[in-house]
């Protein structure tokens, strides 16, 4: 078993089991303040968050990380999010929308036509008010409505520029607290839904 730490949380991998622990100290100003993923003064150890069975940490981190920014935006509970994701759609739908009860989509690009005929049969203008983007930041970016909402995990991604950010009146939001997250959506239906995202995509 092998074990390593990102801020608030840790990762324990034994073979294809990925164990998340909470090393967030709940005293320092990022804690303090909801955003215990940023804890500047992690604990050696914690309690148990979730364990994914068949899944390597680097998916299970960029998901969970993702979800909890999904979460962290506050978006209306109608409001359609995007999910840009070569995993498969069924499980994706599944999994964000144990964080966001309004309408979900999930393609690998955004310009496939069957996404965009769906956003423009069910949205204002086109275009998704938020974007989750597991990597494709800048596709994110030029996906996502005016002023809209654009969701990242703490994850290599393919970043926008500022001036991209700006022109278009955007929010990046980032993770906050995952341990509100397990909280909230349940470890056991959290870590079915990983197990099914995960393995359906064979890019990982």
């Amino acid at each position: 078993m092998r074990s390593s730490s990102a801020r608030g949380v840790g990762y324990r991998v034994a073979g294809s089991t990925v164990t998340v622990v909470d090393r967030a100290c709940g005293a320092c100003p990022p804690c303090q303040a909801g955003r215990s993923y940023w804890c500047s003064r992690p604990r050696e150890a914690g309690p148990e968050l979730v364990t994914v069975d068949g899944a390597g940490q680097r998916p299970v981190a960029a998901w969970l990380t993702g979800l909890s920014a999904v979460r962290a935006a506050g978006l209306p509970p109608h409001s359609t999010v995007l999910v840009l994701s070569t995993a498969d759609p069924t499980p994706v739908r599944e999994l964000v929308g144990l964080v966001h009860p309004g309408p979900v989509l999930a393609i690998a690009d955004a310009r496939d036509p069957g996404i965009r005929e769906t956003l423009a049969a069910t949205t204002d203008n086109g275009r998704a008010p938020a974007v989750l983007a597991l990597a494709a930041a800048r596709s994110a970016v030029r996906a996502v409505d005016r002023g809209g909402v654009v969701c990242l995990p703490d994850a290599e991604v393919d970043p926008p520029s500022v001036t991209e950010v700006v022109q278009r009146e955007l929010t990046v939001v980032g993770p906050r607290d995952l341990t509100r997250l397990v909280a909230t959506s349940g470890s056991a239906a959290l870590a079915d839904a990983l197990h099914r995202t995960v393995g359906s995509d064979g890019t990982r």
